[in-house]
C-alpha cells in the first residue's frame, strides 16, 4: 500500500514538472508570416485633396516609372527598401494586422495603415498634410510578390 502511494506521489510530480515546463512562455500569437517575403513595387495612386476634401488632383505611378523599387520584410524582423534609388534599411512590426510601422537604421519610425493583405498582394497608405496650404494627400502604394 506503502507503494502505491509513493509511485501516485511520484507520478503526481512528474506531471507537474510536465505542466511547469509547458506553462505559456510563448504566449504572443506569431508575427503574420503573410507580410514577410519580397514585395516588388506595382503601382500607386496618390490623389491630393483641398481643406474642403475636394480632389485637387491624381496621379498614378507604375512600376515602369520606379524600376526595380521593393520592400523585403524579412523573418527577423527587418527591412530593407529601395523606391526611388535609395535603399534604406531598418526594422519593421506589424501592429494587430493593421498598421506597418517602419524604423529605420536612424531611429526614425513611421506607421501606415494596410489597406489590404494577402500571400500575393499588399497595399497601404501614406498621408502627406505637408503642403502648407491645407492641402493633403494620401497615396496608396500596391505592392505584389
Amino acid at each position: 500500500m506503502q507503494k502505491s502511494i509513493v509511485r501516485l506521489l511520484a507520478l503526481a510530480g512528474v506531471f507537474t514538472l510536465l505542466f511547469i515546463a509547458c506553462s505559456k512562455d510563448d504566449d504572443t500569437p506569431p508575427e503574420n508570416k503573410m507580410i514577410q517575403g519580397n514585395w516588388q513595387f506595382d503601382f500607386s495612386i496618390d490623389t491630393v485633396f483641398n481643406p474642403q476634401n475636394a480632389v485637387v488632383s491624381i496621379d498614378t505611378t507604375t512600376s515602369a516609372d520606379v524600376s526595380g523599387a521593393y520592400f523585403n520584410l524579412k523573418a527577423d524582423g527587418k527591412f530593407e527598401a529601395n523606391l526611388s534609388d535609395t535603399v534604406v534599411t531598418g526594422t519593421y512590426r506589424l501592429i494587430n494586422g493593421q498598421t506597418l510601422e517602419l524604423t529605420n537604421n536612424q531611429g526614425i519610425s513611421d506607421q501606415v495603415p494596410v489597406i489590404t493583405l494577402t500571400d500575393t498582394q499588399m497595399v497601404f497608405m501614406v498621408r502627406d498634410n505637408d503642403y502648407g496650404n491645407g492641402n493633403y494627400s494620401k497615396e496608396y502604394f500596391h505592392l505584389k510578390k
